[in-house]
């Protein structure tokens, strides 16, 4: 893989001018994973292009870091150790004044500061604890004599495997795969994928707001700080504005005491339990699972501000898989402000959630078409007439319904047949005799047809948009 450069992008340039120019990155360093265990802060520093047309490349090894101050996160090799239980407990048992959400904050910064303490007392340094094991057992393995010496390196092996085990864990939690399976110990494999995602990280250098190139660590802080503010601050001043707007012509809704009473209900720790245990293995559930949906209801609201046209949220429906969990279903309406349904109503005229093969939609369609011509009185238009209604009514008519539902070539063939015997007429409830082939007055005009649509082709067409 390549190694991380910072400076200048491009290597080499011809050292012509206007449009002659060429610039290039040609020359670059590149290592293995042995080199970069070795190594897994070098970077590479390109240098300005002077005197010849390459730029100075400079390898350092060994760069100067600066970490900031580092964010508590649960280490998964804790679910290891038993006592992990005990301090939480004393830690969360501690005793604060002032408000409820004050008390909440105080004690999971104690709780945090107990876990860091006992990680570094007691949970201590895994790798250097599996070398001092090993070394352990090698001693005892060399020198059993008798059955305590058995007991004892068995123990240390049990002991050894433990270690191996939170070693694993570590890794597998900082390289973030999901799909890794206990037995798995490719601690190499782990290494190398862990360094990747360090150097990736790695922030050498920014754009600050001005167009200059930013590489001191303190500056890259000031000028990433100094950017967040001007964003928050131009946005807080937008939706300030936004809010007196709304504020101003808003009737705001009051809760009911259902609500309040809801509210102030104590969460069971039944409650907890089931939500913590739905979460997916070492991952936490927040907003991020809706947010989709907000960005829905965020554009439906904002196409309603800017067009003047409100969607009627009364006549709005929303339908979920069967695994679904009602608990989501739940959500995602009151997000949207829509009721749940297991089946939509018709939408112009058509089913939208029927299926693909539902004899009953065709039907609809028959029949309504059967209905339609004999509303008609055919015998008192000309052939002309008759040949208007069919292209520009009785084709449009099931616009919606031919753009999901597939109609066989029967079904297609007996709305054909209908259209003909309503085109050629009828005398005394007998068909008249059809001069042409339907296919044929299907035809474009310039083929000898009358550009009628026929049902098969029609379908299929809307089918394939």
């Amino acid at each position: 893989m390549e190694i991380p450069s910072k400076g200048a992008f491009y290597t080499w340039t011809n050292g012509r001018t206007s449009q002659e120019v060429v610039w290039e990155k040609l020359d670059r360093y590149l290592a293995n994973s042995a080199w970069n265990n070795c190594f897994p802060n070098s970077i590479v520093e390109v240098l300005p292009i002077s005197a010849s047309d390459h730029a100075p490349i400079i390898l350092n090894m060994h760069p100067t870091t600066h970490r900031g101050k580092r964010q508590f996160k649960f280490e998964l090799i804790w679910l290891h150790f038993k006592e992990r239980n005990h301090i939480i407990e004393q830690a969360w048992d501690k005793q604060y004044s002032g408000s409820q959400a004050f008390k909440v904050v105080q004690k999971l910064k104690a709780t945090a500061a107990d876990l860091i303490h006992w990680n570094r007392t007691r949970v201590g340094n895994i790798r250097q604890c599996i070398v001092d094991t090993e070394a352990h057992l090698m001693h005892v393995q060399q020198n059993i004599t008798n059955t305590l010496n058995f007991l004892q390196e068995y123990q240390i092996r049990k002991q050894l495997d433990f270690y191996r085990k939170c070693d694993h864990t570590m890794w597998a939690q900082r390289e973030k795969q999901l799909w890794l399976k206990d037995g798995d110990r490719n601690t190499r494999y782990f290494h190398a994928m862990v360094n990747l995602r360090r150097k990736k990280n790695k922030i050498h250098g920014i754009m600050s707001m001005e167009g200059n190139w930013v590489t001191l660590p303190e500056d890259i802080k000031t000028t990433t700080e100094h950017y967040f503010v001007q964003l928050y601050q131009n946005e807080a001043v937008q939706e300030r504005h936004l809010l007196k707007q709304y504020i101003s012509t808003a009737n705001p809704m009051k809760l009911s005491d259902e609500h309040l009473t809801g509210l102030n209900q104590v969460i069971t720790k039944l409650e907890i339990e089931n939500a913590v245990f739905q979460m997916e293995g070492d991952k936490t559930a927040g907003l991020d699972d809706i947010d989709s949906c907000t960005t829905v209801a965020s554009i439906w609201r904002d196409f309603d501000s800017y067009s003047g046209l409100t969607m009627n949220l009364d006549k709005t429906e929303i339908k979920f898989s069967p695994n679904t969990p009602q608990r989501f279903q739940k959500l995602l309406s009151e997000t949207l402000h829509c009721r749940v349904t297991d089946k939509f109503s018709k939408y112009l005229g058509a089913k939208i959630d029927s299926s693909a093969r539902d004899k009953v939609q065709f039907q609809t369609i028959y029949s309504t078409l059967q209905e339609k011509l004999q509303s008609w009185k055919g015998k008192l238009l000309s052939r002309a007439g008759r040949l208007t209604l069919i292209k520009s009514v009785l084709t449009s008519m099931y616009l919606y319904h031919l753009n999901y539902y597939k109609l066989t070539k029967t079904e297609a063939m007996k709305c054909d047949s209908i259209l003909a015997h309503f085109f050629w007429g009828s005398d005394r409830q007998r068909a008249k005799p059809h001069m042409i082939n339907w296919a044929a007055i299907c035809k474009p005009m310039n083929l000898g047809g009358l550009r009628v649509k026929s049902f098969s082709e029609f379908n299929q067409a809307l089918l394939a948009k």
